[in-house]
């Protein structure tokens, strides 16, 4: 019996490695399903682990923030503390967005991939006074658009919740995630 390899080799991709098991004269097919059987009892034990205290309180918290919006479901943030300080990132998120604005200009097809998502509804443009509004919870997620590697004319718009900011993340829910 041999154990796994890689697939293909990264130094000659025309190489392609193959596992052979034979069992036979050497295992009997009770000592087959035995093995199999014992290989499997760590998986089994592994994904079976419970959950921290620090885990069922994020779930907790995650369940208790679900409603309904617009025909779709909003989940609140895990914040560690119930009243984050959020740094004024403005000025970062306008130097994206003047980045994301340019690509829109050059990349017609880009543009009217993003407006198609913005006319959906995920996202939309702030009001003057919605723009001009401060507080200590105020902070500014960047975004950026992607296409899909297999739906060429397919976009994707990433939140960038883990863009830095004078050194610190400006989105840390920090609490872990269950």
């Amino acid at each position: 019996m041999l154990g796994p390899v890689d697939a293909v080799s990264s130094l000659n991709p025309q190489k392609v490695n193959v596992n052979f098991v034979k069992y036979g004269s050497e295992l009997s097919d009770q000592q087959m399903e035995q093995f199999l059987r014992l290989e499997d009892i760590d998986m089994n034990k592994s994904s079976k682990k419970g959950m921290s205290i620090e885990d069922q309180e994020s779930l907790n918290k995650m369940k208790n923030s679900v409603r309904p919006v617009n025909g779709r479901y909003s989940v609140g943030m895990l914040w560690k503390s119930e009243d984050p300080w959020l740094p004024d990132n403005r000025q970062m998120a306008e130097v994206r967005l003047q980045s994301l604005n340019r690509k829109l200009e050059r990349d017609e097809n880009f543009h009217r991939e993003y407006r198609d998502f913005v006319s959906k509804g995920y996202a939309r443009k702030l009001t003057a006074e919605e723009s001009e509004r401060r507080s200590r919870r105020t902070s500014y997620l960047p975004h950026h658009g992607v296409f899909y590697p297999q739906k060429k004319d397919k976009i994707r718009v990433v939140f960038d919740a883990a863009a830095l900011y004078v050194g610190s993340v400006t989105q840390q829910p920090a609490a872990p995630r269950p």
